[in-house]
């Protein structure tokens, strides 16, 4: 049997490598004509200084989309403006709404992206998955791995750190994500690979190993968080599925956000994983690990009410047609309230 793996054909990381931006452009042959798209927050703070350094070599911006939004119709929307048959640089700065629109619109128009991360709260700095959000609910969508992604510890380690804390609780999803993976290959016969599966684990430790690193932003750190969150993007490509870094804790986030709480991803799906892997082991290792990192694990540290973690996680196993711990019915609300207490979340 014949597979393909697509990885990202280049990473460039270290201190202030972001003025590198041009000549790495120039050094890959890419399009001259460019689409730049950022945050608005995040183009007053920093996306203004990387547009003007491309503004100033032989490449044109075309386009510039601040605020794109995660809106797939909307995104949608502006590609159709796009003039057609032709082929653009993409470049995305800013966090993981950002990156997953980039890699979008590069997927549909057939172009090469450059994601800068300006916060390691979400693991989409590198991987071939966006999610988009439509009429309420959010969709996954396969997309393209960035053909360049620039990691600036400079500009990294500057991020607050809440951002920080989002990035670890993403990455230790794997703690019951792996868990998950490994039942519905068993199952539901879902598409399963040990070797991703093995390095997954291996990235989970090395985190729990530098926790201190991490949340001191030191070199160290923002070397293993950055790297860790690229290494994904490639578990994903080997495995060719999201499953390797995402389970029903991630359901449990999904959940969260249709129901419209607005925390970061990275925090819902630590508290998802402090959660469900009380429920696969009946241990609280996750929450201790948890704790550790000082992450905001109860409803009272997170401001918001009980009656929202029960009901999502009510709804948990309706977000995606996943096998999980949760199986395909679910829990009851009155299951799901003993679970939230047991595990410490109430």
């Amino acid at each position: 049997m014949l597979k393909l793996i697509n990885f990202s054909s280049n990473v460039v990381f270290g201190n202030n490598v972001i003025c590198s931006i041009p000549s790495e452009m120039e050094s890959k042959n890419f399009p001259k004509d460019i689409i730049f798209i950022s945050g608005e927050n995040t183009f007053k703070l920093f996306g203004n200084k990387v547009l003007d350094k491309i503004q100033k070599s032989d490449f044109r911006v075309i386009k510039d989309i601040i605020g794109v939004g995660k809106d797939k119709d909307t995104i949608d929307d502006q590609i159709s403006k796009f003039p057609k048959d032709k082929k653009y640089t993409i470049i995305a700065v800013g966090s993981g709404s950002v990156l997953d629109a980039g890699k979008y619109i590069a997927s549909e128009t057939n172009s090469p992206l450059i994601s800068i991360p300006t916060s390691l709260s979400t693991d989409a700095i590198a991987t071939s998955f966006s999610v988009l959000w439509r009429k309420g609910s959010s969709i996954a969508i396969k997309t393209v791995a960035p053909s360049l992604v620039i990691g600036d510890y400079q500009l990294l380690k500057k991020e607050d750190k809440r951002f920080i804390k989002a990035g670890i609780g993403d990455m230790l999803s794997k703690l019951s994500a792996l868990y998950d993976w490994r039942l519905s290959f068993w199952l539901a016969k879902e598409k399963y690979n040990d070797f991703a599966y093995s390095l997954a684990s291996y990235t989970t430790k090395l985190i729990i190993k530098r926790l201190n690193h991490i949340l001191n932003s030191d070199y160290i750190g923002i070397e293993t968080l950055f790297l860790a969150e690229v290494t994904d993007g490639y578990l994903m490509e080997i495995s060719n599925t999201t499953r390797v870094a995402a389970g029903s804790e991630h359901l449990f986030s999904f959940a969260m956000e249709t129901l419209g709480v607005n925390l970061l991803h990275g925090e819902l799906c630590g508290i998802g994983t402090v959660i469900m892997h009380f429920l696969q082991t009946g241990s609280h290792k996750a929450r201790k690990i948890f704790e550790k990192s000082h992450f905001p694990i109860t409803v009272k540290e997170l401001g918001i009410n009980k009656e929202t973690i029960i009901k999502a996680l009510s709804i948990s196993h309706k977000m995606r047609n996943w096998y999980t711990i949760l199986g395909k019915e679910g829990l009851t609300e009155g299951q799901a309230e003993r679970l939230a207490k047991y595990a410490g979340v109430i």
